[in-house]
């Protein structure tokens, strides 16, 4: 794995991972249980990952063209605006092997990873489900930013975790 798969973690001072960390623990087990360690998980995963020899972006599309192909299918094309709060209670087909719907919206709350008082994310819950075996991956509007834009998976006990492993066999990426 390059230098560069581990920016998220060291575009960070100790002391701000200590605050990020902090953040995450003060929202109970939304991002992260009590008793984890950030940097560990977040250097944990990276590293299934680099055993996979799949790259947290790979993931990340795959979640997004599934919460696009819910969008897509009530808004119509990308790049046109609209709110994701209409697509909760919906679901559609993707194709013949993947499912996608929304669960109601469950809230609202900042990335742990930005400033306070920067951008909050609905908790919308997407579930996907595979349709040769009725297997399914939940994922949040605030896990996907977080696997986007930091490649951080949660925390094991975390609601917002999307679990690499599953997330790869899931998706039959490795």
């Amino acid at each position: 794995m390059t230098e560069e798969k581990y920016r998220s973690v060291k575009k960070y001072s100790a002391s701000e991972l200590v605050s990020i960390e902090r953040e995450m623990r003060s929202r109970g087990k939304l991002v992260m249980g009590l008793n984890e360690n950030l940097v560990e998980r977040a250097i944990d995963d990276l590293l299934v990952l680099a055993e996979m020899e799949v790259d947290v972006a790979d993931i990340a599309a795959k979640l997004e063209d599934c919460r696009w192909h819910l969008f897509e299918e009530i808004h119509g094309p990308r790049g046109l605006q609209g709110d994701f709060s209409d697509l909760m209670g919906s679901g559609t087909e993707i194709d013949s092997n993947y499912s996608v719907r929304g669960v109601p919206f469950e809230g609202a709350v900042k990335c742990p990873f930005l400033d306070p008082g920067k951008i909050k994310y609905l908790i919308h819950s997407y579930i996907v489900t595979r349709t040769s075996d009725d297997e399914t991956l939940r994922f949040t509007d605030l896990g996907l930013h977080m696997l986007k834009e930091h490649h951080f998976f949660s925390g094991v006990e975390g609601y917002t975790r999307v679990d690499p492993e599953k997330a790869i066999d899931f998706f039959k990426l490795g």
